[in-house]
């Protein structure tokens, strides 16, 4: 039987503590929390926001450690300066919200339950020339595998030439493996 804990971890989307402030709730991802700010007519956002005010947000969950070799954080979009922690270990920084990364948690990790923080800072506003929001507005998931493993984003396909009756293509795989990381 697989533990309660162990099954949270499969749906990072669940589970999240939000604090802005002194205040904290329970979230669900994605989460936009600008939209709880007040609307003032004085906000830098000005009228393409809506008048909300810059902010920042924290982000907290509680997993447990996987036996995988790789465990990867995965973020579709996080809108703001983003930090993200292990156990009050400082793990990555994205700067920018329109872009996907992962951040290599699985050295942070120890056994038993761990804690995910993320740090949100969106308060250089206005950021864009339209309501962008802020925090993680996009998927979050936990990629774990063994030693030997393809990288996030490593195949790629290319296609060489083109006519209708054939083609020629070039497959590529970064490849990470117990013994060294090489390229096929």
């Amino acid at each position: 039987m697989i533990s309660e804990k162990l099954l949270d971890n499969w749906n990072f989307h669940l589970n999240w503590q939000y604090w802005q402030g002194g205040d904290g709730e329970i979230v669900t991802l994605p989460h936009d929390f600008m939209l709880g700010t007040p609307r003032t007519p004085d906000s830098p956002t000005g009228s393409a926001y809506g008048y909300f005010q810059p902010c920042n947000g924290t982000y907290v969950r509680k997993i447990v450690k996987y036996s995988a070799e790789m465990q990867l954080l995965k973020f579709d979009g996080v809108m703001g300066l983003c930090e993200v922690f292990v156990n009050d270990d400082h793990v990555c920084f994205h700067p920018y919200g329109y872009t996907a990364f992962v951040c290599d948690i699985g050295k942070y990790l120890h056994d038993g339950e761990n804690t995910l923080r993320i740090e949100v800072d969106a308060s250089c506003q206005p950021a864009s020339r339209w309501y962008t929001g802020a925090g993680p507005y996009r998927e979050v998931e936990l990629l774990t595998s063994g030693r030997d493993h393809f990288t996030p984003w490593g195949v790629s396909v290319k296609i060489l030439d083109i006519d209708s009756d054939s083609a020629q293509v070039e497959f590529s795989a970064d490849v990470v493996s117990s013994e060294h990381q090489t390229r096929k």
